[in-house]
């Protein structure tokens, strides 16, 4: 919880520090906001205030009318009973048969009137002269013991006082817990008072529209003062009752006078001509309305006022939402910023990227991503990267939900020009410091699958199949139909080239690209058509070389294997295509590789090379053997070429064309030269004195030896530090170490020359080498290859060789013929003008010894004879 807390609070100290404006802008909107809610809720306690008095207003204003309504009708009973004839009579003459009329009049009349509960007539002197008296239903006629005096009552002296018609009204009285009101009339005889009439009037008869009015409103308690007693509307029986605590009575009192929420009205008791009235205390009747405003409000509809407390929420959620807004500005910013420098870097990145928001839609594609699936960003933009490119052999989405975080691996998508090709993709999410997930960022980059060193890294070889077979997958595949041709070219742009050959194939051909520099072709097609396809490529690849925008020193390597009774799946079909590469290299010069089913176990005699290779330079089992070269000047023996040779332990002699090519490809390649080179000179130590004038040891170099300065310079460091001078050595390069630079080339063949060395181009007419190159190289001496001497002269009139040495001659270069192996072959070669011959003619190639004692020294004791 303190972490969680911490880290809110770092968030708002971020916030601020961020935004200067932030407190600024804070101040005057909680001032409007709490000036707003308490404007807001004053208008309403107002409005409800403003109600609640006004109804209460208007049920006291109904109340007095009904209360005034009720007296009047009893001033009018009085009336009737003072104007009846009876009345007249009794005054006129007082017998008691009048008497009895009178008493009569007043019983019909009080037996109409349910209120009336004593109906009297009393003497001058206060003495009752009858009472009738109601009991429930039925009337009374009290006996005359029951008769009582009422000139000790405080009114009586008052009433007695009267001197014209009006109706006495004294305060409310509990008799026997029953609320009474008395009301008096005088009885003038020609204006002389005489009598008068008394009626105790029940008030619940009229104060019962208290509790009419009080029910219909919970906040209101209807009440009335009188006599300074407070008499008030019980709920739960909704009868009146009086309060007799003192306390409350003040209470009530001091409302009447001082509270705004408790209004009140006196009882209009002034009358009019016919009616008049005399109340007996000064205050009168009081009727009031107590408000109890409070609950009012708090069951009002309004929330401001039933909660007050909502602004301190209200400023609460303020103050949260204008944190979130002002960190969601600085969260955009952010990512705005976050996303431009993704962007921007993206673009000078050689990896397709992709920028897509949390739902997986695209916002963004670098150029290196259009140039790769062809689609420009405006195809792309707000799309899910699966409905354009789709994908092959990657749950993408599934991976994210899983992860969430990072994931990577191969990835096969198709192009705007429906050609497959294979990627290593990365994605990973930006996330905003709370953990939300803005967007994720794709990376295309080159896969990681090995091609080049198949063999050298056997241990992946699975891996690569596997990955490569997941774009094939989906496809027929026929044992009598189905072929696999691999382009490998370079250097080009190989989407480029994939596309141009796709517009110009077989609509069928499957297109697809696992690495840069490789094309992959993969087609169902009878076996009679297969050859004319394998020759369409061919022709494709030369109209390529030839656009205008093309390099015109593109390579390339075509391999080709075909379905059959032990190539029975594209897994099968796609490792035989990787070994038919691997067996390329060893012949270059080929136009087409066709996979065989000897090609495997030429392999598996690679890989047990391969693995002999440490213990052969740790054992030194590597010797020089050295083939002598001859003269057809004037047959002296000129020269001789250092060729290495191995004898294995476990595999016996292997020869260097298996053993070299491996070493080539292997971190060995460093170390070789430099041995052959110290073994040489080790070798002519104690013989090189007795080398005739101008004889030269040829030690071939390698393209990556040729390429490589150290390697230059070591070898001439070693050479230079023996006892043997510069001028005993030679140096072969093939075609391969000069095609690439011939500049470059020809800086370090200078250099060798000026320390005395001499170059000679080996196995000359094997390579890609043309006149115009051979004549812009700084070599001494061409070495033409076996294969224009080796069918002559049975299968080769030798036209071609001829060709070749008068092109080598016209450059002013020495020609040295190899695998001369007849009589017949060296005197074309002499007849051809070739200056040395080398081969088996001459001799094999044998020990530094055996050299030395059969050609050098033989030699010498030759001419000395």
């Amino acid at each position: 919880m303190k972490e969680r807390f911490n880290k809110i609070f770092y968030h708002f100290k971020e916030t601020i520090g961020h935004f200067g404006w932030f407190t600024l802008v804070l101040i005057p909107i909680f001032i409007i906001i709490n000036w707003s809610f308490f404007s807001t809720s004053n208008a309403q306690r107002q409005a409800i205030e403003s109600k609640n008095l006004s109804t209460a207003t208007q049920e006291l204003n109904n109340i007095d009318l009904y209360i005034t309504t009720h007296l009047e009708s009893v001033h009018n009973d009085i009336h009737v009973i003072l104007e009846a004839n009876e009345t007249s009579k009794y005054l006129a003459d007082s017998t008691s048969e009048s008497l009895i009329e009178f008493r009569d009049l007043v019983y019909r009349i009080a037996s109409n009137k349910k209120a009336f509960l004593h109906s009297s007539l009393i003497d001058s002197d206060g003495q009752e002269i009858f009472r009738i008296t109601r009991d429930g239903e039925s009337l009374i006629i009290e006996e005359e013991s029951a008769l009582r005096s009422y000139n000790q009552e405080d009114y009586f002296s008052v009433v007695s006082s009267f001197d014209h018609q009006v109706l006495f009204i004294s305060g409310i009285e509990l008799v026997n817990d029953i609320p009474i009101l008395t009301l008096i009339a005088p009885v003038f005889n020609n204006d002389e008072l005489i009598h008068f009439i008394k009626i105790d009037y029940l008030a619940d008869s009229f104060l019962s529209v208290f509790s009419l009015y009080s029910s219909n409103n919970n906040y209101l308690s209807l009440g009335m003062l009188n006599n300074q007693k407070i008499w008030l509307i019980d709920q739960s029986s909704q009868s009146l009752y009086q309060e007799t605590n003192s306390q409350k009575i003040n209470e009530y009192i001091n409302y009447i006078e001082e509270d705004p929420y408790t209004p009140s009205i006196k009882l209009n008791f002034h009358g009019d001509d016919d009616h008049y009235y005399y109340v007996l205390d000064e205050a009168g009747f009081i009727i009031f309305s107590r408000i109890d405003m409070d609950s009012a409000i708090a069951t009002s509809q309004s929330l401001s006022l039933k909660y007050p407390w909502m602004i301190y929420i209200i400023n609460i959620m303020s103050l949260i939402f204008i944190m979130y807004f002002a960190y969601v500005i600085k969260s955009k910013s952010a990512d705005k910023i976050l996303l431009n420098a993704n962007m921007y870097l993206s673009d000078n990145n050689v990896d397709g990227v992709m920028i897509t928001d949390k739902d997986i839609r695209v916002h963004y594609v670098n150029q290196a991503f259009e140039s790769f699936y062809g689609y420009k960003i405006e195809e792309l933009i707000h799309k899910n990267p699966r409905d354009v490119i789709g994908e092959t052999g990657l749950p993408i989405d599934f991976q994210m939900r899983e992860y969430n975080k990072y994931f990577e691996g191969h990835i096969w998508n198709k192009t705007k020009d429906d050609i497959r090709i294979l990627k290593y993709l990365r994605i990973k999410n930006e996330s905003t410091t709370s953990g939300k997930i803005r967007h994720y960022i794709g990376i295309y980059s080159e896969p990681r699958i090995e091609i080049d060193d198949y063999v050298k890294y056997s241990k992946v070889k699975d891996q690569t199949i596997s990955e490569i077979s997941k774009v094939f997958i989906n496809y027929d595949f026929k044992i009598d139909q189905s072929m696999l041709i691999m382009v490998k070219i370079h250097p080009v742009d190989i989407y480029h080239f994939a596309k141009f050959v796709k517009r110009k194939l077989d609509k069928q051909a499957i297109i697809a690209v696992p690495k840069n520099n490789y094309l992959m072709i993969y087609l169902n097609q009878d076996k009679d058509l297969q050859e004319d396809t394998i020759n369409q490529v061919d022709q494709l690849i030369d109209q390529y070389k030839h656009l205008p925008d093309s390099d015109h020193t593109i390579s390339q390597t075509v391999v080709v294997s075909q379905a059959s009774e032990k190539l029975r799946s594209i897994s099968a079909l796609i490792d035989s295509i990787f070994t038919v590469l691997e067996l390329s290299k060893h012949k270059p010069q080929l136009k087409h590789h066709h996979y065989t089913n000897e090609m495997k176990d030429i392999l598996i005699r690679e890989k047990e090379i391969q693995e002999e290779l440490d213990s052969a330079f740790t054992n030194k089992e590597f010797y020089i053997e050295y083939q002598i070269q001859k003269s057809l000047i004037d047959n002296s023996y000129v020269g001789c070429e250092a060729l290495i040779r191995w004898n294995n332990k476990k595999l016996g002699m292997i020869g260097p064309n298996e053993f070299i090519p491996i070493i080539e490809d292997s971190f060995y390649i460093n170390q070789l030269t430099i041995m052959v080179v110290q073994n040489v000179i080790d070798d002519l130590k104690k013989f090189y004195k007795s080398l005739p004038e101008g004889f030269r040891v040829s030690i071939n170099l390698s393209n990556f030896d040729f390429n490589n300065a150290h390697i230059i310079n070591k070898i001439t460091e070693i050479i230079e530090s023996s006892i043997i001078p510069n001028q005993y050595f030679a140096f072969e390069i093939t075609e391969s170490n000069y095609l690439d630079n011939i500049e470059k080339t020809n800086k370090i063949l200078d250099d060798l020359h000026n320390k005395g060395f001499v170059i000679a181009i080996d196995d000359f007419g094997t390579g890609y080498s043309s006149i115009n190159s051979l004549r812009s190289i700084h070599v001494d001496q061409v070495k033409i290859d076996k294969i224009f001497i080796e069918n002559y002269p049975e299968k080769d009139h030798g036209q071609m060789f001829r060709t070749i040495a008068r092109l080598i001659q016209g450059l002013n270069k020495e020609i040295i013929v190899e695998g001369t192996e007849s009589k017949e072959q060296v005197d074309f070669c002499r007849a051809c003008q070739c200056e040395m011959i080398q081969g088996y003619y001459v001799s094999r190639p044998t020990d530094i010894q055996t050299m030395i004692d059969r050609f050098i020294l033989a030699d010498e004791g030759e001419k000395n004879a």
